[in-house]
């Protein structure tokens, strides 16, 4: 189906693009702000920071989810003492 089409296109005139629309590129690319190193550096320890942050939630939660589930150990064992002082 493109072979049908190719003869077709070939045909067609070329695209012209406007005087000076090239040289109106290049000034705004020259105008364009760049981000200083300082900027990227505040960035990274900003992430950095956070990242910290959040492994030591990590750390500490799962640290009390390990204590935590001890003191339901001994709870359950104590209930299964006093169960058996009765029975």
């Amino acid at each position: 189906m493109e072979d049908n089409f190719t003869p077709l296109l070939r045909n067609l005139p070329r695209a012209k693009p406007p005087e000076g629309l090239y040289q109106k590129i290049e000034d705004r690319i020259s105008e364009a702000k760049t981000v200083s190193l300082a900027d990227w550096r505040s960035f990274a320890a900003a992430a950095v920071l956070i990242a910290a942050i959040n492994v030591t939630a990590l750390v500490q939660y799962t640290q009390a989810a390990t204590n935590s589930s001890s003191d339901v150990a001994s709870v359950e064992s104590g209930l299964i003492s006093d169960y058996e002082l009765y029975y």
